[in-house]
């Protein structure tokens, strides 16, 4: 016996959501499309076997395409293959039940008898992209979105459109709708738009959190299918792909730095308030030593200064500066200024820059780095090389001055960019002792440049230790075979 909630032709159930999550995922969603009410942007999260695909397929957009005429929605996997075993090879006979056509050539498409139309289409690459954004769609669906790059999953989002009638009236409102297991080459993304929400302006200017939304799909909310069964069909399957398709969780995506901002309960890399020293606020301490690196960013990255306090053997972050089209002399004036304004008349040891800004063509005369001693600013050029950038970090947070207290902690007010993108560091694929590249990895680099060349790691935290951190033995191994390249 059907539920109220089947959708049927004539005597035959054509889709009968199950209780629970089926059902109020596609209440939810058709809302939207029907008032606007709500997000436009939803990331079906979860495990295998959920039912996904066949019930956004059958639930949301064929309901839809025949109760809205003139509907045009899009459904995109990232090859023809996987589009073909997950949804056209269902089509033909859905099709005939609906009372439409269904056509495969030259692209895959359905003709409802109230003219709306529904795409199939891949997205491997850009030319895919063009071909999804020409459809003028009103509703996208992409199927296993992390396997996609997210660069092309944002473009095909952008693309949809419901121009408003003749009167003037909104028939129905756009929706997208992202699916997947926590795995895949956009999953970081996804998790970091619809999970954290942790989007800067720099970023997404517009970003605004209320219009994404995060669903999770599990296993179990398919009735379908037997759970034991169907997860001994995977067979045997690698432990992190067996945590995302089994358990749904995250997998760990070559997260390179082990970074606590809390341990037991207490602050530990990341501070809220800065320490008292005899009673002194930490800036105004007369013996305090203090350093800074820069990062030098080339248009559209932006430049970066990062101030470090030395107390012994314990250094802490505790400001940073961010640059946009900058010249280098303005540069220098304003990290005077700064500094000047945190620390009034105490003098910085030094300040470490990235060797690029040091370099000299045939056509130059001054460098970067020229004009900023020039503009009161004495530099040290560090080293760069990623290898050693992710080595450096690694020393700075495995050690301790004391029990409990790290060698390195940042004060997040004041750096709130370091502490929000030192975590996100990645190895890189080839080589796991290697910093990755990444879009905002300015912040992170000035740490390492100053933990490179300040010497600060040369100080153990005890003074009866002997023991060398393991990062030292692999500088000593690289020069020894001559693989201590600039990077």
């Amino acid at each position: 016996m059907p539920s109220p909630y089947a959708i049927t032709i004539g005597e035959k159930v054509f889709f009968d959501p199950h209780p629970g999550m089926q059902r109020e995922l596609l209440e939810r969603l058709s809302r939207r499309v029907m008032t606007g009410e709500g997000p436009s942007k939803f990331f079906l999260r979860g495990n295998r076997g959920g039912g996904k695909s066949v019930t956004i397929r059958k639930g949301l957009l064929h309901a839809l395409a025949m109760a809205l005429p003139g509907l045009r929605y899009g459904v995109v996997r990232r090859n023809m293959p996987d589009l073909h075993l997950n949804h056209l090879i269902y089509l033909h006979s859905e099709m005939v039940m609906l009372g439409g056509d269904y056509v495969q050539s030259p692209h895959p498409l359905c003709r409802y008898p109230n003219g709306s139309l529904g795409f199939y289409r891949q997205c491997e690459d850009f030319g895919d992209v063009e071909k999804i954004v020409g459809s003028e769609l009103a509703i996208l669906f992409v199927d296993e979105s992390p396997q996609i790059g997210w660069d092309n999953v944002a473009l095909t989002m952008g693309s949809l459109r419901v121009p408003k009638t003749e009167d003037g009236k909104q028939p129905y409102y756009a929706l997208t709708v992202l699916s997947g297991n926590p795995t895949g080459e956009s999953i970081e993304e996804h998790d970091k738009h619809f999970l954290d929400q942790d989007i800067s302006v720099l970023d997404n200017p517009r970003y605004d959190p209320k219009d994404w939304a995060h669903i999770p799909i599990f296993l179990k909310d398919n009735p379908s299918i037997d759970p034991e069964e169907y997860l001994k069909s995977l067979g045997q399957i690698p432990p992190a792909f067996r945590a995302a398709w089994i358990d749904g969780v995250r997998m760990d995506a070559r997260t390179l730095f082990d970074v606590k901002p809390t341990k037991d309960g207490k602050p530990y890399h990341y501070i809220q308030e800065l320490p008292t020293v005899d009673g002194l606020p930490l800036l105004r301490v007369p013996w305090l030593v203090l350093y800074r690196s820069f990062d030098m960013g080339f248009f559209p990255d932006p430049a970066v200064c990062v101030w470090f306090a030395v107390i012994g053997k314990r250094i802490i972050a505790f400001h940073e500066e961010t640059y946009f089209k900058t010249i280098a002399k303005d540069l220098a004036a304003l990290i005077c200024q700064t500094t000047k304004e945190l620390v009034g008349d105490t003098s910085v040891a030094m300040t470490y820059v990235d060797p690029t800004i040091n370099m000299k063509t045939g056509a130059d005369v001054v460098t970067v780095m020229d004009t900023m001693e020039m503009n009161g600013v004495p530099c040290e050029a560090s080293i760069n090389d990623r290898i050693l950038y992710a080595d450096a970090i690694h020393a700075l947070l495995g050690e301790e001055v004391e029990p409990g207290v790290p060698k390195l902690q940042i004060y997040e007010p004041g750096c709130p960019m370091l502490a929000k993108y030192l975590p996100k560091m990645r190895w890189d694929e080839k080589n796991p002792r290697k910093m990755a590249d990444h879009k905002f990895d300015h912040w992170p680099i000035a740490l390492a440049q100053f933990a490179i060349s300040s010497g600060i790691l040369s100080l153990s935290s005890s003074p009866d230790e002997r023991k060398r951190p393991i990062w030292m033995d692999w500088m000593d191994e690289d020069a020894r075979h001559g693989r201590r390249a600039a990077v």
